[in-house]
């Protein structure tokens, strides 16, 4: 909330990264609002792979549900950067049951 209200988000990278997020997370945003449609939708779960022979496959959708945990919490920070509360409100609600529904 606190990095959500300075001007300029500066690292050692960039001297602000509010339009850096702003052209990535714009250039994913369908994507990311279908995401958090289809988490807010109702439950889901996250179930294991099985192969053809009935083994479960070494999963790779992880890394997939870390870089969606990431936007969303990008683009979180973003809207409350850009006072859009109640677009905050629904990123940070759909990161919320990801994360949960990961740890079932």
């Amino acid at each position: 909330m606190v990095l959500s209200k300075e001007e300029n988000f500066v690292t050692e990278y960039s001297t602000n990264l509010w339009p850096i997020f702003r052209n990535d997370l714009g250039a994913r945003q369908p994507g990311l609002d279908d995401a958090c449609a289809a988490i807010l939708s109702g439950p889901f779960r996250f179930e294991p792979v099985k192969t053809s022979a009935g083994d479960f496959a070494d999963l790779t959708y992880p890394a997939e549900i870390r870089s969606l945990a990431a936007a969303l919490a990008a683009r979180t920070l973003l809207e409350l950067h850009d006072q859009h509360a109640d677009a905050a409100w629904t990123n940070l609600l759909a990161l919320t049951r990801l994360s949960t529904a990961m740890g079932d």
